[in-house]
């Protein structure tokens, strides 16, 4: 975390890791706090409630052992929610993932966690069925965990792929699912609507609703008035059927217009996987819906048509100072949990002030987490796989002219044949050292890794010998990996050496 603010005393101390911990803090959030260090090497931390104090113990560890300057440091979070989703296609993570990266992102000051992957089937399929014994008790561990790190669980539900609106009988298993969640202890649910572009109506619906709109807005507020008249205190979060793009759409502007002004709205910006979220962008969704936004990033999720990227950069993009134009943001990670945890955790730095951000510094904290002593060598291969929305590459911007490039690549192509030859040389020890670590992390990406060792011997070949085989062979490889760099190193060495 960085701090917002800091008021000097003069001199500079070892902080020792000795503090006293006061109750009273005089922020305006309750989630900030503050640290003031003594000329001994003390602090007293100042925090008003439960949140703010776990943040700033973590915050007093990292900060143990280093030479600042005396005075009182403040911490205050940007965006007011700050989290994950859990919205993926594809296997859910285990218990035992979700507590790792739950503790680890509530000490970076995430505090929400959204609960809805899509292949959870009483998410979505049988959305009208009760959790039975054994499934309800997998759901109250993961609402416990989520207490234990101070974080909001919010409950996710999906019934839109079958759910008949104008059903009385629909209506009830839903009102009695919020309720059995609501029974275990949760107070902030969701509706989501999205991926529903080719449902239709059913005929009994179309004879009660003139579209699709208006089914849903009538359903958002009959589930908003159940939850809160079982809990005055309950919200409700919708993510709507067209959650991105422009924001002056007809749905889109009737929806916020017509459901109820407590609810919120989810949206992913102007494309499925944005390169860019802007306060600009924030301002036009509240002047055409009449709600702020709480940002969807789907950012680094993997699923669908993007299953051969895989994402470990930094999370950019994002303008800074947009918590102030927003509600907050949440970010859909992959599959792959572990994996996941290196940017999850840029985005909590991003989240927390964005404005202090530094894309490349909090990479290498989160790097060093995750896989100390492997940092550079998983670096190495997050460059090679740079291709994500962040750079207008992979799937979402395929069509789209690309500015991402792999600027190692790129600056020892230029320089010829033998730097070429050492940077692939690097990059292919980098990797086998990596496979050799026993790393969740590494096991999670076996399959990129084992591809991008298939890039850098072909390469190799191609620069050592003129064998271009490897790598034309490369280019029929699923994982989508240095694809463009390759092709042009096989056109370069044909028209040079007629190979």
């Amino acid at each position: 975390m960085k701090h917002s603010s800091f008021t000097p005393a003069g001199g500079a101390a070892l902080f020792t890791g000795k503090y006293e911990i006061n109750k009273v803090c005089s922020l305006p959030s309750p989630e900030g706090f503050e640290i003031e260090l003594f000329s001994d090497g003390s602090a007293v931390l100042f925090a008003a409630a439960p949140r703010a104090e776990k943040y700033a113990l973590s915050q007093a560890k990292k900060m143990t052992g280093k030479e600042l300057p005396c005075g009182k440091y403040a911490f205050v979070p940007e965006f007011a929610v700050r989290g994950i989703i859990e919205g993926f296609y594809g296997n859910p993570w285990t218990v035992d993932e979700r507590r790792r990266l739950l503790s680890a992102l509530s000490d970076r000051g995430m505090n929400s966690y959204f609960y809805g992957p899509k292949d959870d089937p009483f998410h979505r399929d049988r959305w009208d069925e009760l959790y039975g014994e054994n499934d309800a008790d997998t759901l109250k561990t993961l609402i416990s965990i989520a207490g234990e790190n101070l974080m909001d669980f919010r409950y996710m539900l999906a019934p839109g792929l079958s759910i008949r609106y104008s059903s009385s009988e629909d209506r009830e298993k839903l009102h009695a699912k919020y309720a059995q969640v609501m029974g275990f202890g949760v107070k902030k649910f969701g509706l989501l609507l999205d991926d529903l572009e080719s449902a239709q109506l059913y005929e009994e619906d179309a004879r009660v609703y003139p579209r699709q709109v208006d089914a849903h807005i009538d359903l958002v507020n009959d589930v908003y008035d159940h939850i809160t008249g079982l809990d005055k205190d309950a919200s409700l979060i919708v993510c709507p059927t067209q959650y991105w793009g422009r924001t002056n759409q007809e749905y889109l502007t009737a929806l916020g217009r017509g459901i109820r002004p407590g609810c919120e709205l989810f949206y992913t910006g102007p494309y499925i996987c944005s390169d860019e979220l802007t306060c600009d962008f924030a301002r036009q969704f509240y002047a055409d819906t009449g709600k702020k936004l709480i940002w969807w990033d789907n950012y680094p999720v993997n699923d669908m048509e993007m299953v051969d990227e895989l994402h470990l950069r930094p999370v950019s993009g994002r303008e800074k100072g947009l918590g102030k134009c927003c509600e907050g943001l949440v970010s859909n990670p992959m599959e792959l949990a572990e994996s996941s945890l290196v940017p999850l955790l840029t985005v909590a730095d991003y989240l927390w002030n964005s404005s202090a951000y530094d894309p490349a510094e909090s990479r290498s904290e989160a790097l060093a987490q995750v896989c100390p002593g492997y940092e550079k060598e998983v670096c190495v291969l997050s460059e090679l796989c740079y291709k994500s929305c962040l750079e207008r590459e992979g799937h979402h911007f395929e069509f789209a002219r690309p500015r991402g490039e792999n600027p190692d690549f790129e600056r020892a192509l230029s320089a010829g044949a033998y730097p070429l030859w050492q940077y692939l040389s690097f990059c292919l020890t980098s990797l086998e050292k990596l496979s050799r670590s026993g790393l969740k992390l590494v096991r999670e990406c076996e399959r990129w890794i084992n591809t991008a060792k298939k890039f850098c011997r072909g390469g190799i070949a191609l620069l050592e010998r003129g064998e271009g085989e490897l790598l034309r062979a490369y280019l029929y490889e699923n994982e989508d990996i240095m694809k463009r760099e390759a092709r042009r190193l096989l056109d370069i060495f044909e028209k040079q050496s007629k190979i």
